[in-house]
């Protein structure tokens, strides 16, 4: 859980990568509404990917390289780095398994950095619906259940 004080509101990083670009309204709506501050990484450029490849596994897909260059420029610049983890949101409409992985890789590639990395878990099939998973996001960001709802709604 991060630190949530009266006047020293967090601030979320997230990568303008992948998901982003889908979602990213959302997430930062839902940040937005909570009063939680957020940071974005640059626009991607060449030096994004050049970090990023040269810090990825190098058998990892470019996209995946870009993704881990953008959490790079985050590093430093926030209390928490945002990568969601989506699953599925039910049969048939499953996420490549990147998406499942990215959380993961990205706290394998930046372990020995003291920046916190933030999640939510997007699987339906295993219950835990996209409001859930923000419900849950926003408690670990110390609100309330219902501050959080009403944040995602």
């Amino acid at each position: 859980m991060l630190d949530r004080q009266r006047n020293n509101t967090p601030v979320v990083g997230i990568p303008r990568a992948l998901l982003y670009h889908r979602y990213g309204m959302l997430w930062s709506e839902f940040f937005d509404e909570l009063g939680v501050k957020t940071v974005l990484s640059p626009q991607s450029n060449r030096e994004i990917l050049e970090r990023g490849s040269a810090i990825a596994i190098d058998e990892t897909c470019l996209s995946n390289k870009l993704y881990m260059g953008h959490v790079d420029a985050l590093i430093g610049k926030c209390d928490a780095i945002f990568i969601p983890r989506y699953s599925n949101y039910g049969r048939r409409e499953g996420f490549c398994s990147r998406f499942e992985g990215l959380y993961d890789q990205a706290r394998n590639v930046f372990r020995d950095t003291p920046q916190r990395v933030l999640s939510c878990n997007v699987d339906v099939l295993h219950h835990h619906s996209e409001a859930q998973a923000f419900e849950d996001l926003g408690k670990a960001l110390g609100f309330s259940g219902r501050e959080a709802r009403r944040a995602y709604h």
